[in-house]
């Protein structure tokens, strides 16, 4: 059948169309199979630099847990075994760090490696001071020096490299993001030269392309939002309230910490309601309230959560809300830590406090306690009438100005003992017949003892001295 000119104009037109179209999707694809190659390097060398910076951290302070180790080890094999661990922990970081000097860096990188270039070197002499002390069995001065320099020091290395990965993370984001923006610029432009010619049938397509693509990307965005707010918690259970929607997501590990499986429990608010003490619930939701609100940076909310044996657990809960343009929240993620151990230690230890306070306020000797210099922490009842001083007015004075002994005969100052058992860590206690002049100046026989109190670490802390 032959075609009349219209007819052949008609197919001409549409076959020019369709291969407008097809040339268009076909550039398109490309184009997007190069920017997801472009991102996945992206993602790529930021992963890569992450994990160096995260070997460096952990090198780090593998390093000062070995040099604390080294100082309170009385076995010398085992030091040997800690000097060699610290010396592997330093070849790993100077590894990591040569790996990570030679991949491109921004500015901003290179300036924090620098500074915390500055700050091992500056650290150094410290560290190696006091494996000097350790290999000569100064303990007490290696473990001085550990606290007052080296640690110190360490800590400012383990912030700069907070800092460095911080950075690397917005570094990341913000070349993403660019990504992003030249993947919608070179669509618009593919779009913008064929779209006069297959409008018509390009349309339909470029709807459907377009509206996958933003689906596509708000799925990515959605996905990258949980990832950097679950970053600020800590790794616990995981819980993302859609507030549109009214659908919320709890990890499985939201719902193994209270006892349950990944389908034991619905994703709806419901389930947190059900959970949540009756008790804790008003003071919760008034919280998370005011932090919707915008009255509060962050909500956070100590309850109790219900697990599946029937008995409730303490959950510190936190959580941010993500806002749009107008500053209405339309998200909410954070995370749930159950810290009932942690709540039973502090009870306990509330518990022993009191007890001990009530026994020390009880006793009939005088209890006097001191930091590590000297100074007064603690006067029970008995120091105060034996002293003359009242325990406000005595706190942080120094141990001499409430506390002065004498010898019974001529009344010469003595040293205390205590200062003798902070000087040198151990108990001390006068041996001679020891008068105290009290604030009014009036002189009582007493007899004197100190002993030092120490951390878990052996560190002196202060001492307490008892008179009788």
């Amino acid at each position: 059948m032959r075609l009349t000119p219209s007819q052949s104009t008609i197919i001409s037109g549409f076959s020019v169309a369709l291969l407008a179209l097809l040339f268009a999707g076909l550039s398109g694809l490309y184009q997007l199979s190069q920017i997801n190659r472009q991102q996945q390097l992206i993602s790529d060398e930021y992963l890569h630099k992450h994990h160096l910076v995260t070997v460096m951290l952990s090198a780090s302070r593998e390093r000062a847990i070995n040099l604390t180790l080294m100082s309170n080890l009385d076995d010398p094999f085992e030091r040997d075994d800690q000097f060699m661990a610290y010396h592997t922990n330093g070849a790993r970081f100077a590894s990591a760090r040569e790996e990570l000097l030679a991949l491109p860096l921004e500015p901003e990188e290179r300036e924090l490696l620098r500074r915390q270039g500055e700050v091992v070197a500056e650290g150094l002499g410290s560290q190696l001071r006091s494996i000097e002390l350790i290999g000569e069995a100064r303990m007490s001065e290696a473990r001085e020096l550990l606290v007052v320099e080296a640690i110190p020091t360490q800590q400012r290395v383990f912030a700069l490299l907070q800092r460095l990965a911080d950075t690397q993370r917005e570094l990341y984001q913000r070349h993403s993001e660019s990504v992003a923006v030249e993947q919608w610029r070179r669509y618009l432009i593919i779009f913008g030269l064929l779209g006069a010619v297959a409008f018509i049938v390009a349309l339909l397509a470029l709807s459907r392309v377009l509206r996958g693509i933003d689906r596509t990307e708000r799925e990515l965005f959605e996905a990258n939002e949980r990832f950097n707010l679950a970053m600020r918690g800590a790794n616990d259970g995981l819980w993302d309230w859609d507030i549109r929607s009214d659908s919320v997501y709890y990890s499985p590990r939201w719902k193994s910490m209270l006892g349950f499986g990944e389908h034991e429990l619905d994703d709806t608010p419901e389930t947190w309601e059900y959970l949540i003490h009756p008790d804790d619930r008003p003071r919760a939701e008034a919280d998370i309230q005011a932090h919707l609100e915008g009255r509060t940076p962050h909500y956070e909310n100590l309850q109790r959560m219900l697990h599946k044996d029937g008995e409730y657990r303490w959950h510190l809960e936190r959580g941010i809300a993500v806002r749009d343009e107008q500053g209405r929240p339309y998200r909410m993620v954070g995370t749930n830590s159950d810290i009932t151990a942690r709540k039973s230690a502090e009870d306990a230890l509330f518990e022993e406090k009191e007890r001990a306070q009530v026994t020390l306020h009880s006793i009939g000797d005088a209890v006097i306690t001191t930091d590590h210099e000297g100074r007064i922490t603690y006067l029970n009842p008995t120091a105060e009438r034996l002293c003359g001083w009242h325990m406000e007015e005595a706190r942080q004075r120094p141990l001499e100005t409430i506390c002065e002994l004498v010898d019974d005969e001529k009344h010469q100052p003595l040293e205390n003992p205590l200062r003798d058992c902070l000087d040198k860590g151990r108990m001390a206690k006068l041996s001679c017949d020891t008068e105290l002049r009290n604030r009014d100046g009036e002189f009582k026989a007493i007899t004197a003892s100190a002993a030092p109190i120490r951390s878990r670490g052996g560190a002196v802390l202060g001492a307490i001295m008892v008179l009788r």
